[in-house]
């Protein structure tokens, strides 16, 4: 779950990077791709790594650097590679994002938190699909914290920069931020061990989390599907607060 997080936005701008890449980088890429995805990390470092000397702006290859690094807890040396991939590109959302997430697996708030501007901007390329995707993120923030609460911490003051510069509802948002995560809570590692712990299920974890992951990410559509309704077809049933009507005597 938690790889799958990390590699999210990567794998997509890997695939990107390896098509437009050197033909001579091309194969080592795929090997080493190959190898990152049969948990073979030695294997993928040195195929990144020959890929960066032969094309030293290969994006994809530093994303992938990172997650390596990250998966193998060498926290250090992935915010060293994100960080030379920022240089390049330093908008680049899935670099922000999976730096955001080393910085929240170090338990450096402070760190994780100061990305949110610039990551608010990034995810102005999402577009229309914003609602859709920020419910996504709130999400991953539960999946990968086990709190509804910390999610809400953490990407709410994205998610309201990224509203507001696509003129969506920022409340909105910050609500489907929460609502997402509430769909993501089935599926992170706390959820599950307390669970296997009280029916007596205990190393049965993998099969519960593969039952109920697609049920996770369908409840997940469904309240993004919704989020979407309201940003553009329902604005004017968005809640705004609580108004109270003072009537006056009129004696």
């Amino acid at each position: 779950m938690k790889e799958c997080g990390l590699a999210i936005w990567i794998v997509i701008l890997s695939l990107v990077q390896a098509a437009g890449a050197d033909t001579r980088a091309e194969q080592p890429f795929v090997q080493a791709f190959s190898a990152l995805n049969g948990g073979d990390y030695a294997a993928a470092e040195r195929g990144f790594r020959q890929v960066l000397k032969l094309e030293p702006g290969n994006l994809g290859a530093l994303g992938n650097l990172g997650v390596i690094y990250s998966r193998t807890h060498c926290y250090s040396k992935a915010i060293a590679v994100y960080n030379q991939g920022l240089k390049l590109n330093p908008r680049d959302p899935g670099l922000l994002l999976d730096l955001g997430l080393v910085y929240l697996k170090q338990g450096n708030y402070a760190q994780a938190r100061r990305l949110d501007a610039v990551l608010g901007l990034a995810f102005t390329r999402t577009g229309w699909l914003d609602p859709f995707l920020g419910t996504f993120l709130g999400w991953l923030g539960v999946a990968l914290t086990g709190s509804d609460t910390s999610a809400n911490a953490l990407f709410c003051s994205l998610q309201r920069i990224t509203s507001q510069q696509l003129g969506i509802d920022p409340i909105l948002m910050c609500a489907a931020n929460s609502a997402g995560g509430v769909m993501g809570k089935m599926v992170d590692a706390q959820s599950i061990t307390i669970a296997t712990a009280a029916t007596e299920q205990v190393g049965n974890e993998g099969i519960i989390f593969r039952f109920v992951a697609w049920h996770s990410v369908a409840l997940c559509s469904i309240v993004g599907g919704i989020v979407l309704l309201y940003a553009y077809v329902f604005r004017s049933y968005v809640p705004h607060g609580l108004f109270f009507v003072h009537w006056k005597d009129r004696t």
